[in-house]
């Protein structure tokens, strides 16, 4: 209940971020020198993290809002969306 969690990769920076019931927690990692995302440099590197945050929030603001609300999907919602696959699974607008 509650928990996010999503990643931003550019070039060697990768920022994986979680968040649960109101905190966040964010971790940085250098990819040329720790492939095996073991040590958050995030502290180290302050400015990196905050232009990947940015960098996904402005991504994330242009999508579009959810189909669904709390795991269901709202009928308002999918008005005027017609199936895009023969086993009426996916939808697209129209």
């Amino acid at each position: 209940d509650g928990f996010t969690q999503w990643a931003v990769r550019d070039g060697d920076w990768k920022l994986v971020t979680s968040i649960a019931k109101g905190s966040s927690d964010a971790q940085l990692y250098d990819l040329s020198r720790d492939v095996g995302e073991s040590s958050d440099v995030a502290s180290r590197h302050p400015i990196v993290r905050r232009r990947l945050a940015s960098m996904w929030s402005n991504w994330n603001a242009e999508n579009p809002e959810p189909l669904w609300s709390q795991g269901t999907f709202s009928q308002d919602r999918i008005r005027g969306l017609r199936p895009s696959d023969p086993d009426n699974k996916i939808y697209v607008p129209k």
